[in-house]
């Protein structure tokens, strides 16, 4: 019989190709509140996951400035950014989700933007910030795992957070020249990056997130996100590192791809209903990957019975216990988060635990 595993080993076991006493079920640490029952979950084998950034960035010639102002009885902030070749800004409404600050205007909104843009891009400069990781790892202990997340890869922040997934494909026509220079300057930020948080008190380093298949496409995945995927993999290897790849929507159109890619982690696969593979499929393509799979989101509103016999489907697909963590990676209604969390752990006491 093995023996018990605290939360933290169990996480670790998957990672080390090893069969933990049982499946590992993780959840964001700020997904849901402090309390009892958090911490009666956390006894039942729920791991707490906390990530940062293990590195600090600072900007010699640039200068920052946030106003924040009420209109019409809504918060906004707006962050703005002197640099030699002009300023920038972009708007947010903070505290709208989970307390994520929403974007309203991107710092691309006009062709001048470029420019002042790419030049605080280049502007950065990365030093070590490992403190704050240690802190973690030892306030967590075996009740949680501590891990990084880099940012987003570079096509991916500029369709997300500097110019916003409207006006991108104008960009793409009209200025396609300096849209890909700021793509090709945030590719050397990454490269002086990834070097310093390599080297971070950690396991496991995630690259990217939040690829939408219907939007990107195949090609501009291919070409333009994974080549940056692979460069930073090959220096996380090198030291030791697991790459992680947040993948939280569909993955059919590419999953040919990823699977043949150095990614280590698949983290945040949602399987059917609520996206095109079933956990099946994904297992079998992604056969040579860890799977760090999101718990289907649709399914927290139904009754436990259902979310329990969701979470069996998913531990029978997937054909053994090693390679395989049930997760929570995204957001769970405030009125069913108990429910749903106790239900996704029956299910695993009794049909992912191994002998």
């Amino acid at each position: 019989m093995s023996r018990k595993m605290t939360n933290r080993q169990r996480v670790l076991a998957v990672l080390n190709g090893e069969r933990p006493d049982k499946v590992p079920f993780t959840i964001y640490d700020w997904k849901i509140p402090w309390g009892y029952d958090k911490r009666k979950l956390c006894e039942r084998g729920l791991v707490m996951m906390e990530r940062y950034a293990g590195c600090r960035a600072e900007y010699p010639h640039c200068e920052f400035t946030m106003l924040t102002y009420t209109e019409n009885g809504r918060k906004y902030e707006r962050e703005i950014i002197k640099t030699p070749k002009g300023e920038i800004s972009s708007l947010f409404m903070p505290g709208t989700t989970c307390n994520v600050r929403k974007q309203i205007e991107y710092w691309i909104r006009s062709e001048a933007d470029y420019e002042p843009l790419i030049y605080w891009v280049n502007d950065t400069t990365y030093y070590p910030a490992y403190e704050e990781v240690e802190a973690a790892r030892e306030a967590l202990g075996e009740d949680g795992f501590v891990w990084l997340w880099t940012d987003y890869s570079p096509l991916q922040k500029i369709m997300l957070q500097l110019i916003g997934l409207e006006r991108y494909p104008y960009e793409l026509f009209d200025h396609a020249d300096l849209l890909w220079a700021l793509y090709d300057a945030l590719r050397d930020r990454d490269r002086r990056k990834y070097p310093i948080v390599a080297k971070a008190p950690v396991e496991v380093i995630q690259s990217d997130a939040n690829h939408i298949a219907c939007y990107l496409g195949r090609d501009m995945f291919v070409n333009k996100v994974l080549p940056c995927v692979e460069e930073a993999a090959e220096v996380l290897h090198t030291e030791g590192k697991l790459q992680s790849i947040h993948v939280d929507g569909n993955n059919a159109i590419w999953a040919a791809d990823l699977a043949r890619s150095s990614v280590d982690i698949i983290e945040a696969f949602t399987p059917a209903p609520d996206t095109d593979m079933t956990m099946a499929e994904a297992r079998e393509i992604f056969r040579d990957k860890i799977m760090w799979t999101n718990f289907p989101s649709s399914l927290h509103l139904q009754p436990a019975e259902r979310i329990r016999e969701a979470a069996r489907e998913i531990l029978e697909s997937i054909q053994s216990g090693d390679r395989f963590l049930m997760a929570v990676t995204e957001d769970v209604p405030p009125w069913s988060w108990r429910t749903s969390l106790n239900a996704i752990q029956d299910a695993i006491d009794i049909c992912g635990t191994f002998r």
